[in-house]
C-alpha cells in the first residue's frame, strides 16, 4: 500500500522537533549574550563638552 503524502512519520516529526529545539537554544543564547551587554550610551544626562564661558557684560 502506498503511503499517503500528507501522513507525517513520527521519525520525521522527531527530527523537526530536534531541529527546532536546537534553533531555539541558539536564539536564547544570543538573546542572553545581547542582554548581558551594557546599555548603549545615548549621551542623555552626560556632558560631552564644556559649555562656552559667558562673556562678562562690561
Amino acid at each position: 500500500m502506498a503511503e499517503h503524502p500528507n501522513v507525517a512519520r513520527v521519525q520525521d516529526l522527531a527530527v523537526r522537533i530536534a531541529t527546532q529545539n536546537a534553533r531555539m537554544r541558539d536564539v536564547v543564547a544570543r538573546a542572553v549574550e545581547a542582554l548581558s551587554l551594557p546599555s548603549p550610551d545615548t549621551f542623555l544626562g552626560r556632558r560631552t563638552y564644556e559649555p562656552f564661558p559667558k562673556e562678562l557684560d562690561e
